[in-house]
Formats: C-alpha cells, sequence, structure tokens
C-alpha cells in the first residue's frame, strides 16, 4: 500500500482552498483514494494557511504527518512546513518571492515563475492554476482530466475564463516538465479508475439527509455547522430556513416532524443548549414523520468559545447516538438516522448526530461510487 502528501501554502484569501480542490477533486475522480485538510487563519486576509491533500491505493481515515510535494506561495510556506518534508522531498516555489532552503537542506527547490506567467497570460489570479499545472506533470497526472475538470467548473464564468484557466495549467504543465523531465523520486500510487465523490462531512450529512427524504430542515448558522443547511437548501423539494436562534430551529423541524414530515434540523455545539428543552421534549413526545438532529462539536475550540461534549445530550434524552469518524460515515449514518427515525417514532422518536468539527468542516474524503444511491455526477 502506498500514500504520498501533496500541500499547498501560502497566503489567507489567496485561493488556496479552490486550489486544493481542484487537486483533490480531479485524483478522486481519477479513482484514488483521497484525504484532505485544510487549516485556516482567524483573519480574512492575510496568515499562513494551507491544504494538505493524501492520495492512496487504499481508504484513509486521517491524514498523513509527512509531506512529499510541497508548493510554496511564500517564504513562510517553506519556513513552516520543512519538517514535515520527507527524505527526497520536493519543494514548487514561485521564484517571485526568491524563495531559499535552510543552509545544508537535501530537498529539491523547483522555482517555477508562476506569477510571472499569470502576468504574461493576461491575469495575475491565474497563478494558483499554473501552480495545479505544475503539481499535475511531476506526479505524472492526466493533464486531459484538469482540462476537463477545469473547463465544467469554470463554464458558468464563460469561455474566456476557461480559456485563461486551461491556459495557465498548461503553462505551468510545461514549466514543470522542462524543469524536472526526469520527474521525482517517488510515484504516485495507482489509482483504480472508480469515480469517487470528493465531500466534506457536512456536505456528506446534507447529502445522505436528501437521499434519505428529507422535506424540511431548520438551523440557526454557526461555524462549523452552517454549510449543512447551505448544502441541503440547494436539493429540489426540500424547504429550508435560517431560525432566529436554535430553539426555534429545533421547533420547526419537530413541527414538521408532528406532522408527518421527515425533518433535519442542525446547529454547532453550544446551540443544543439553546434548543435543550424542545430537544427533550420530543424525546417524550414521539413525532409521525422522522426526525434528526444534528449538533456539531468542536472539541479544539477552533472556531467556539468553550469545548463541550454533546454526546452526553443522548444519554440525558435517552436518544440514540450516531457519531461519524469521516465522510463516508456521515453519508451513511444520515440515511440511518432516518431510519431509525422513523421506524421508531415513538420509542426513538429522534437521532441525535455528534459530529466534530475538523470531522464536518476542514477534513475532505473521497466517498466511494459504490456506496452512493445515485451516480457520482449526479450527486456532485
Amino acid at each position: 500500500m502506498a500514500t504520498i502528501a501533496w500541500k499547498i501554502g501560502g497566503d489567507q484569501g489567496e485561493g488556496i482552498d479552490s486550489t486544493g480542490d481542484v487537486v483533490a477533486t480531479v485524483a478522486s475522480r481519477l479513482g484514488h483514494h483521497v484525504y484532505g485538510y485544510k487549516s485556516f487563519s482567524s483573519r480574512i486576509k492575510g496568515g499562513h494557511t494551507h491544504y494538505k491533500v493524501c492520495l492512496s491505493d487504499h481508504p484513509l481515515r486521517s491524514a498523513m504527518e509527512e509531506t512529499h510535494l510541497l508548493v510554496a506561495l511564500t517564504q513562510e510556506t517553506i519556513d513552516k512546513n520543512i519538517h514535515e518534508l520527507v527524505k527526497g522531498g520536493a519543494i514548487v516555489a514561485d521564484e517571485a518571492f526568491s524563495p531559499v532552503l535552510p543552509d545544508g537542506s537535501d530537498l529539491r527547490l523547483i522555482k517555477v515563475p508562476l506569477s510571472k506567467i499569470a502576468r504574461d497570460l493576461g491575469n495575475p489570479v491565474m497563478r494558483n492554476m499554473v501552480a495545479v499545472g505544475a503539481t499535475a506533470a511531476l506526479l505524472g497526472q492526466d493533464a486531459g482530466a484538469y482540462r476537463d475538470y477545469v473547463k465544467k467548473k469554470f463554464e458558468p464564468k464563460g469561455p474566456e475564463v476557461v480559456r485563461q484557466n486551461i491556459a495557465a495549467f498548461e503553462e505551468g504543465f510545461a514549466q514543470a516538465q522542462g524543469l524536472m523531465p526526469e520527474g521525482l523520486g517517488f510515484a504516485l500510487p495507482p489509482a483504480d479508475g472508480r469515480s469517487r465523490l470528493l465531500l466534506t462531512g457536512n456536505e456528506a450529512i446534507a447529502l445522505g439527509a436528501y437521499q434519505a427524504g428529507v422535506s424540511v430542515a431548520a438551523a440557526y448558522p454557526g461555524t462549523p455547522s452552517t454549510e449543512i443547511l447551505e448544502n441541503v437548501a440547494a436539493y429540489e423539494g426540500v424547504y429550508a430556513e435560517w431560525a432566529p436562534n436554535e430553539k426555534v430551529a429545533m421547533e420547526v423541524a419537530t413541527g414538521a416532524a408532528y406532522a408527518g414530515a421527515r425533518a433535519m434540523v442542525s446547529m454547532k455545539h453550544v446551540g443544543l443548549n439553546v434548543a435543550a428543552d424542545p430537544f427533550f421534549a420530543v424525546a417524550v413526545t414521539g413525532v409521525r414523520g422522522g426526525l434528526v438532529v444534528v449538533s456539531a462539536d468542536d472539541p479544539s475550540m477552533h472556531s467556539s468559545q468553550n469545548e463541550q461534549d454533546n454526546r452526553n445530550y443522548a444519554k440525558f434524552a435517552k436518544v440514540p447516538l450516531l457519531e461519524p469518524a469521516d465522510s463516508q460515515e456521515a453519508y451513511e449514518l444520515t440515511r440511518l438516522a432516518f431510519g431509525l427515525s422513523a421506524q421508531h417514532e415513538q420509542e426513538w422518536p429522534h437521532q441525535l448526530i455528534a459530529a466534530a468539527e475538523h470531522i464536518l468542516r476542514r477534513r475532505f474524503y473521497a466517498i466511494d461510487g459504490d456506496s452512493l444511491h445515485l451516480p457520482v455526477d449526479q450527486a456532485q
């Protein structure tokens, strides 16, 4: 079994997330097992951020500490991440900031004029797409798969944007091939050709709820749960609303479940404190449809003011608790939760899904297409 890790780093607000999404999504479509992890600064602009993508020939359940190929858009990226690079690893750096390695380093520094190429193409924003092209060349990936994805991703923005992005990718691809014709000292794990769907835990919960027949979804916005309602609202036939607080959101979903609908309510961990009264009440009254409560916990206080273990709420209310460990389980357990609630609407009227913040929002996992109940392209 083989796994390699690719990582890109730079300043917050410079498109690090979208660049990582491209690499991770194409790899999952090619048939790699993918596990992604992103970190971000609390500032809108500035502050170091990174996105790590692990590619493997077997399912992954966590990120690896090592990095094989680092794309550095700033010197700070090199300084902060160089300790992760494996022996024989490589760094692709924008030559615009005059990158340097520590004295005595045996790593390979590949200086690519990312910014200059983007400017010559007429759009400095395309720098990151140039880096994607260099990545694909160094990893020996299929350039055609990237072109197809870029075309589909940017098609709504018009043909000129598509042309610019493809041109930036191809320039980066050619530059890397010219600088490293022999390739890297490590090989990309083989792909099995089975297309996979790359999802965060929040996206997986939304998809699972939709496929389980949810018709009403309510929530109060708050990191790390916000994207659940944002994603489920996009599905046809789902009534979704932001509530003024978590208690009202819980009551909206409970009312729908009383009327026979399958409903879901989502909130961050401290929000369940606000919704505690109706949460405990429905455990006694039962429902006629199905009701799923999603609690987005934050054990590391990454985006909240305190730590809190909401699994205790399931003990207090005597309701089933489902705790996904990755996006695959988030998808499958959400479907299971609706089934349990509908089958046991009196004794187990609602199900509590408690998932950690890093599972829901900061980590991406490639769900196997065979486990989906519709084609990957349709699910995406």
